[in-house]
């Protein structure tokens, strides 16, 4: 190939003719340029089709924050921990519940029973060779108290390790509350009946209070 400016008389260089230019030769040298060749005899990468998947974002549960001083890093293990329930107002419930049933405990033995028993007859303690009953007021209410405080953490150790701790706590107390009033019922009917009836109310206010105090305050995310 011939090119019109190989007649003008001018000088263009080895290579810097534009009408017979070798685009992988230098155009001031002519020497061949090896790297332009390979590129171009190497094929293109094939075009990665686009996607219409959404790329996924990172869960927000596994997001670490910078924690810079002790007490940051408890209050960040603290957060992971998660014990069924909120524990302040669960102890703050229980609690009440306690002073309620102290007092229910004290107004039936120190009150109803005292009275019932006062006014019975000596004579008629006598003619049936019964002593005369003690209520036991003290003793009663103490009772009530640590009943109150073992039903609760009965209640916290069925929701963190059953699945369906309402149903499984008030079954156990109503048996556990049959079974006290049962034996509560052994002696003489004259001096049995009235702590009998005291236990089995206060076993029964204990239970359905303990319980509603456990769905109020319950945080995991299943059936109470």
């Amino acid at each position: 190939m011939t090119s019109p400016h190989e007649r003008d008389g001018k000088f263009y260089g080895p290579n810097a003719d534009p009408y017979t230019r070798d685009p992988y030769r230098d155009p001031y040298s002519g020497d061949p340029i090896n790297d332009r060749r390979e590129s171009a005899s190497t094929p293109p990468e094939p075009t990665r089709a686009w996607s219409q998947t959404a790329p996924q974002a990172e869960p927000v549960h596994s997001y670490t924050p910078f924690l810079d001083s002790p007490s940051d890093r408890a209050r960040h293990i603290g957060r992971d921990i998660n014990p069924g329930i909120e524990v302040g107002k669960f102890a703050g419930g229980t609690v009440a519940i306690a002073v309620i049933v102290a007092l229910a405990t004290w107004l039936i033995h120190g009150v109803v029973l005292t009275r019932i028993y006062a006014a019975v007859p000596a004579s008629y303690w006598g003619t049936h060779h019964l002593v005369i009953p003690s209520t036991h007021t003290g003793t009663a209410v103490a009772l009530s108290i640590l009943a109150t405080v073992l039903a609760a953490l009965l209640l916290w150790a069925f929701i963190l390790l059953t699945p369906a701790p309402r149903v499984l706590f008030t079954a156990t107390g109503l048996i556990l509350t049959a079974i006290i009033t049962a034996i509560t019922l052994s002696g003489p009917w004259q001096i049995s009946v009235g702590p009998a009836l005291a236990s089995l109310v206060v076993g029964v206010v204990i239970v359905s209070l303990v319980a509603r105090i456990g769905g109020l305050t319950i945080t995991r995310h299943r059936d109470f």
